[in-house]
């Protein structure tokens, strides 16, 4: 526990159920929302698709692909939520039959997202569609060679909306500023599930769609919790019902995990999933190929299946290993003194920047920026955490002119920075941090749900 950590009693009310008191803490405070929290309903408690800005744009156009037999190339990204997006998509036009590639970036070589060059190499594959899931919403150059190269581009995101939107045939995102959806914290994987929610409807039986529809949560579940979704709403739901497909252990890739890891016979909860699948479904985009875990994902070979969960079993080592180092390294040099903690170094692998920008966050409940040196490029690549009380995405935001690129949530987000820019922009975000927080104790606040008396 941090020195000078305070604690404070949520809820006082020794007069009320336990339960009751607990809900209450969460703002459950009337019989209705008590009800949805508690006994989450598929049939219930899921929002429209159509309630999603672009969302009949989108499924118009993929409607006319499938007609068409056109090439649709979808574009996922290298972390859990993102690569279980991909997989939900793959296994659904599989199911209708759909002429379709995927491709997955690689951390290093690609960098984040669809870019101008991962359209041409969509073109490459005969797109003349593209999807993304997961990314896309600062995709303002790789859209505008999607539309030289007239392909349609349809992006599917849950991030952060920056100062402007790509030119795109629909962007289906509940964080754009203009989408009126009524649950803002669906993850990546969550608004592909939406997408393929309203194409089933129109390609499949209502008995086969609510069949996929219910069999593929597993997926949604997985990817939710990964990206540390708030489990309320829709989430909740999702989340409720993708544990019960989970632990039908169906899924060949799954059953292979759990296998691999010693948890064949334990039942599967969501700390299953955020310290133990997570981790090693994202350790294959962090150090290695993000396929790996995909393939992983959509095998229906248990034998292949188990093959490539050992395979990131040691890749998931390797980045504790690599982890680690670079914490300690990361702790010798940072300033305890500052509002904002940034570290870098040449020698910490891009893909565990975000693990250590989390553990010093978790540990100082500061917010951290943590930089990865790339003399090849001569850019820092930089990944961050934030406490609650600070939005790091959007003290990013405010210096885009210094950066390359920058995205994310409140809470997490990355960056680009060029050599030649970085003390620059390490200098104005310490400023704005240390004009923001002047009055916010860095001392971590515990909170305890109430007080049981005896």
């Amino acid at each position: 526990m941090l020195q000078g950590a305070q604690w404070r009693v949520i809820n006082q009310n020794n007069e009320t159920d336990i339960i009751d008191r607990i809900l209450e803490n969460r703002g459950f405070t009337s019989p209705a929302l008590k009800e949805k929290f508690l006994n989450p309903d598929f049939n219930l408690h899921l929002h429209s698709p159509y309630l999603l800005k672009d969302m009949s744009k989108a499924v118009e156009r993929i409607m006319t692909a499938f007609n068409k037999n056109e090439k649709i190339v979808v574009f996922g990204d290298y972390d859990a939520d993102g690569v279980t997006a991909t997989a939900l998509l793959y296994d659904f036009f599989h199911r209708v039959g759909a002429d379709f590639s995927y491709i997955l970036p690689h951390r290093l070589n690609d960098g984040y997202g669809v870019t101008p060059s991962g359209v041409i190499k969509a073109e490459e594959l005969g797109a003349s569609l593209i999807i993304t899931v997961d990314n896309g919403m600062n995709a303002i150059a790789a859209a505008e060679e999607a539309r030289k190269r007239e392909i349609d581009l349809i992006i599917t995101d849950h991030h952060q909306q920056g100062s402007e939107l790509p030119v795109a045939l629909a962007i289906v995102n509940p964080n754009r500023h203009d989408c009126a959806y009524p649950f803002k914290h669906i993850s990546g994987v969550g608004v592909a599930y939406k997408l393929v929610t309203a194409l089933a409807e129109k390609v499949l039986s209502p008995e086969d769609a609510e069949h996929f529809l219910k069999w593929s949560l597993d997926l949604v579940a997985m990817g939710t919790v990964a990206d540390i979704m708030p489990l309320i709403d829709e989430n909740r739901t999702m989340v409720y019902y993708g544990l019960k497909v989970i632990n039908k252990v169906n899924r060949p890739g799954i059953r292979a995990l759990l296998s691999s890891n010693g948890q064949k016979h334990q039942r599967i909860n969501t700390v299953t999933i955020g310290y133990q699948l997570g981790p090693r479904i994202n350790a294959a985009g962090r150090l290695e190929k993000a396929d790996i875990a995909l393939k992983l994902l959509i095998a229906n070979d248990y034998s292949e299946a188990l093959d490539l969960a050992k395979k990131l079993d040691e890749v998931n080592q390797l980045r504790q290993e690599l982890t680690q180092k670079a914490l300690d390294e990361a702790e010798r040099d940072l300033d305890q003194n500052e509002k904002i903690i940034i570290v870098n170094s040449a020698d910490w692998h891009p893909g565990i920047i975000g693990l250590v920008a989390g553990k010093l966050c978790e540990k100082y409940n500061r917010p951290v920026l943590a930089f990865s040196k790339n003399d090849e490029s001569s850019t820092y690549k930089g990944s961050a955490r934030s406490p609650e009380y600070f939005d790091i995405t959007e003290a990013m935001m405010s210096f885009s002119e210094l950066l390359e690129n920058v995205g994310g949530h409140k809470q997490a987000g990355g960056c680009t920075v060029s050599f030649a820019k970085f003390e620059t922009f390490c200098k104005e975000i310490s400023a704005y941090a240390s004009q923001l927080l002047v009055k916010t104790p860095v001392t971590r606040l515990y909170e305890a749900e109430t007080v049981l008396l005896p």
